[in-house]
């Protein structure tokens, strides 16, 4: 009878002990402070321009960036070392202006002269024993029909045409409208106004809507926004006259044609270059 006694004593003992400790523990985590949480890193911005640098975008050219910087491709080319095609990728950082520590564009080569050494005697001697080769009659020219002419071509001088014949609704003005903006219909053709490479296709420049940049030569570029429809693609040669996009609007605005000419990447007045009407 005492061991029984004993047994049930030291058993509710252990039971009182393992509630208490339990009791303890729940204390403990309701007053516990909770673990710190990290908020996740910031979305990382695109790079924008800064005063020496920008950083390119998908969907840039290096026209393209030139337009928008007011730059010259040529310069920026230049500046640093990319010859052409002109390729660009995303995530390129490129300097807008030129530095010690810009790099350089490798020397041209010297071009060959029509001077040559006198060979030494020993050349002379092994000349003279060698055989005389066969003579291979020159393959004779290609007819001019097989020729096509490439439509861009960089010397021809620049026979500029209105690309769409709607009033004139704004003019170009030095610190305000880079180009001149000029009533459409909407879905009216727009025309190229010269000779040219089709160099940017796209919507990447804001306040530009649709766009297409032309280069005629290395000093002139012309482009055409606002259009709801392009018809070109970067890399097509077009010439004066061809349909190039379909002329829309930007927001609620009406239907008209932005169109700028670049004389080594800075906007000038286009009616100084396009015909009087």
């Amino acid at each position: 009878m005492f061991a029984r006694n004993h047994s049930d004593s030291r058993a509710g003992l252990q039971r009182a002990l393992l509630a208490g400790c339990c009791a303890a523990l729940l204390s403990a985590c309701a007053t516990s402070p909770p673990p710190k949480r990290h908020p996740p890193p910031a979305a990382r911005q695109p790079a924008a321009p800064s005063g020496d640098s920008y950083v390119v975008q998908r969907g840039d050219t290096l026209y393209s960036i030139a337009v928008r910087l007011d730059i010259n491709f040529k310069t920026l080319a230049r500046i640093n070392n990319i010859a052409p095609p002109y390729r660009i990728v995303a995530g390129q950082r490129l300097s807008l202006h030129q530095t010690e520590t810009s790099p350089a564009l490798p020397p041209a080569r010297p071009a060959a002269t029509d001077h040559a050494a006198p060979p030494s005697q020993a050349t002379a001697t092994a000349l003279a024993a060698s055989p005389t080769p066969a003579v291979t009659p020159a393959k004779p020219p290609a007819a001019a029909e097989d020729t096509i002419p490439s439509i861009y071509d960089n010397q021809a001088p620049i026979t500029w045409r209105w690309p769409l014949f709607g009033p004139l609704a704004r003019g170009f003005q030095d610190d305000g409208n880079k180009g001149i903006d000029i009533t459409a219909h909407d879905g009216e053709t727009v025309a190229v106004a010269a000779n040219g490479k089709v160099v940017y296709s796209g919507q990447g420049l804001i306040g530009y809507g649709n766009l297409v940049i032309v280069k005629h030569n290395d000093t002139y570029l012309s482009a055409y926004g606002n259009n709801s429809r392009l018809l070109v693609q970067e890399g097509d040669e077009v010439a004066a006259g061809q349909p190039i996009a379909e002329a829309g609007s930007v927001g609620d605005k009406p239907p008209t044609l932005h169109f700028e000419i670049r004389q080594a990447g800075k906007p000038v007045d286009p009616l100084d270059y396009l015909p009087r009407r």
